[in-house]
């Protein structure tokens, strides 16, 4: 069995390729089976082979990738209908059957009346037989018909009103009582019906051996029993079937013949573009809505993978509100950032943003920083000083590792939260304030209040909202775009030229774990355009450490894209500290010492070169 290739979209539209035992290759380049003239294509892109029975796809290491039935695949086994996509280029993958066998098969269920024809065959889709019949007033009826269903079908505004429309010039044509749209392709209202004399009802109950004739045969069929008249036609673009058409009348209706067939089956096939263009206008006003959201959304954080996205809706969700948010998340996961896009995207933007590490200071301090301090209250307090809970008056106060708060404070906070009211340190009077809270820890807050350490009160009250930053190590895809970030950042402020990040930079930098996340990626990145000589940033540049654990664990020459100098140096410090714990038998402070090594650094090597 074979198959086809149709190009439906973009730069690809109107192309057809047959695929049989030979390689095709799609790209840029001349010499590729399919050329597409798409900047957005690679110059090899991708390529289909015959797998057995089946068509295997391929992409080639693409710059922008290859997506089939919108994911980003690498390989893919292909399935009938299904759509692939190079930027703004689309083919559709359609496996070739014995076409006039199907259209000819009987299921047994349609009564010996029924006629079929097939999609395309009408008189009103073939000048030379519309030139022999367009003598009959029916046939000249029949396109006037077509005439006002095509403006109909480039004037309307919305699915809704072409098939209303549709189905009201339908009835005018065919003695029917009744009309319906299914659409096979739509998620929701995929069935809309039309009464004549009525309007809008509910779409009618197709018989399935109608509607699986017609969907997967590209028939339509007509049938005039003595118990039931109806007509049916399939909904075509291109080589796919958008749905159909279904006319019903009673016996007591007119009878449908021959032309109304004919006058059905050309409608269906020129109407299935409008429709399916139609579909697509409407998913891409989806998409339009939702990128206009997220870019509405004001933020520093850079990123695109889904666990990025999923924390820029919860920000659109939760910004304009006032409730209290608790950001949990590693060390340098980018809490802080998260905080700031709350305060810029909430309507208390125009007020004051206050942030403060609260395992900065010692409790005293940080007692006064909080809510101030009247004039004497302690040796050193020559003034009255406002506290930063009144300076966020308005706005919003960022209460960073919240964990580490001192319980006496941890109850005067409490306080704050519930009253929205506190008094300076040595003052008496309270003072009222409208402050939005928003606090991060990189601890476990619930483990803190088992173990007696935060008040539970107070977690409650914090974790009215709550968000966990994703770590880098489960969102490398953001590990590129945030080192070319950096580069390009520290570049202009180092005034050193840096052009972009080595191949094989950035491998080593997708496989490093980064425990520090994005701040340690960020120094990583910092210290590279310090020292590097190079134009771009090469894997000599990275600290040691990064180095160290994307090297191999087994030795057998280096991997794809490492450099083998750095693959003997790293092999060579396995084999010294190998040999050193094999000396002291597993005792770490043993080995240190014939290492003349810190303990602590020690274990630091053992964890980067996965010798565990």
């Amino acid at each position: 069995m074979g198959a086809v290739l149709v190009g439906t979209g973009g730069p690809s539209r109107g192309r057809l390729v047959l695929l049989g035992t030979t390689e095709v290759s799609v790209g840029r380049d001349d010499t590729n089976s399919v050329a597409i003239d798409d900047a957005a294509a690679s110059r090899r892109h991708f390529v289909i082979r015959r797998a057995g029975e089946r068509f295997q796809l391929m992409d080639l290491d693409s710059r922008n990738g290859t997506f089939v039935n919108g994911v980003l695949v690498r390989e893919r086994i292909l399935e009938d209908n299904d759509e692939i996509r190079v930027g703004s280029s689309v083919f559709l993958f359609r496996k070739r059957e014995n076409a006039e066998a199907a259209a000819t098969a009987r299921d047994g269920v349609l009564s010996d009346t029924a006629t079929l024809l097939r999609s395309g065959d009408s008189i009103f889709l073939n000048p030379r037989k519309l030139e022999e019949t367009l003598i009959s007033d029916r046939t000249a009826h029949g396109v006037h018909v077509l005439l006002r269903i095509s403006q109909t079908l480039q004037s309307a505004p919305t699915l809704l009103a072409l098939q209303q429309q549709l189905l009201e010039l339908l009835l005018e044509a065919v003695p029917a009582d009744r009309a319906t749209i299914l659409l096979s392709s739509a998620e929701a209202d995929s069935v809309f019906g039309w009464e004549r004399g009525v309007g809008a009802q509910e779409g009618a109950q197709i018989p399935p051996e109608v509607s699986r004739k017609v969907l997967d045969d590209r028939t339509a069929i007509m049938d005039a029993n003595d118990s039931r008249r109806m007509l049916a036609a399939p909904l075509v673009c291109f080589s796919k079937v958008e749905g159909l058409l279904y006319l019903e009348g009673s016996a007591r209706a007119s009878a449908f013949d021959k032309g109304h067939l004919e006058l059905v089956s050309a409608v269906g096939a020129i109407a299935g573009l409008a429709i399916h263009n139609l579909l697509r206008m409407e998913e891409l006003r989806s998409e339009k809505q939702r990128l206009e959201e997220e870019i509405r959304i004001q933020h520093d954080m850079v990123g695109d993978s889904g666990a990025m996205r999923e924390v820029h809706r919860f920000i659109a969700r939760v910004a304009a509100t006032d409730a209290t948010v608790l950001i949990g998340g590693e060390s340098g996961t980018g809490k802080e950032l998260v905080a700031r896009a709350l305060y810029q995207n909430s309507n208390r933007a125009s007020r004051p943003f206050v942030a403060i590490n609260c395992a900065a200071l010692t409790e005293s301090l940080l007692e006064s920083e909080l809510f101030g301090h009247e004039r004497g209250a302690f040796t050193g307090a020559i003034g009255t000083k406002k506290g930063k809970f009144e300076i966020a008056h308005g706005g919003t106060l960022f209460l960073d590792e919240i964990g580490e708060l001192a319980p006496a404070l941890q109850a005067k906070l409490l306080r704050v939260l519930q009253q929205q009211e506190f008094e300076r340190v040595g003052g008496t009077k309270p003072i009222h304030i409208d402050v939005r809270i928003v606090a991060a820890t990189n601890r476990d807050l619930e483990a803190a209040v088992k173990a007696g350490t935060f008040r539970q009160d107070l977690y409650f009250r914090l974790n009215v909202i709550s968000l966990t930053m994703p770590p880098l190590r489960e969102r490398r895809e953001d590990i590129p775009l945030l080192a070319a970030y950096f580069a390009e950042k520290f570049s202009k402020k180092l005034k050193r030229k840096v052009t972009g990040i080595a191949e094989k930079t950035r491998l080593a930098l997708l496989r490093y774990d980064w425990p520090g996340n994005v701040r340690e990626l960020e120094n990583a990145i910092e210290r590279a355009v310090v020292l590097g000589t190079a134009d771009s940033i090469l894997p000599e540049d990275l600290p040691e450490n990064v180095l160290e654990s994307v090297a191999p664990s087994v030795p057998g020459g280096p991997p794809s894209g490492m450099l083998s100098y750095q693959d003997a140096v790293v092999e060579a410090k396995r084999r010294v500290v190998r040999d050193a714990l094999d000396r002291a038998n597993g005792v770490y402070t043993e080995a240190a010492r014939l290492l003349d090594v810190h303990p602590n650094y020690l274990h630091r090597l053992v964890r980067n070169l996965r010798l565990r």
